[in-house]
């Protein structure tokens, strides 16, 4: 995971542009703390922490933002549902089960782009 979120970082400083990351549950608010709460200029990126949200407040946070990073199938759903762009970390399950959900998924939603399909697997 770490090195995926200092590419995250890396890619989104490139920008140049305000970037404001909501970051919510408390193990991914303890890897932005141990990888990025050390001083460095992150540039116009900000990290903000947020306490635990009902699924009707998650969902409209969802709905407030540009692009979505969720986790689990819940997340995934209605991210999925909303529209807005966003990557899918899934839970890993016995014997990579969640890799075959997520192949099939990124086959009937983008079989025809190489780089996301990619993106979503690197992101795994």
């Amino acid at each position: 995971m770490k090195k995926i979120l200092i590419l995250l970082i890396e890619e989104l400083k490139k920008l140049n542009k305000k970037v404001i990351l909501l970051i919510l549950s408390e193990k991914t608010q303890k890897n932005f703390i141990k990888y990025f709460d050390n001083g460095n200029n992150y540039d116009k990126i900000k990290f903000v922490k947020l306490p635990f949200f009902t699924y009707d407040k998650y969902e409209e946070l969802l709905a407030l933002c540009d692009f979505n990073l969720v986790r689990g199938e819940d997340s995934f759903v209605r991210a999925l549902l909303l529209g807005k762009p966003f990557l899918w970390h899934i839970y890993p399950q016995d014997e990579n089960t969640h890799i075959e959900k997520l192949e099939s998924f990124l086959e009937k939603y983008c079989s025809n782009n190489k780089e996301l399909k990619q993106t979503f697997i690197n992101y795994n």
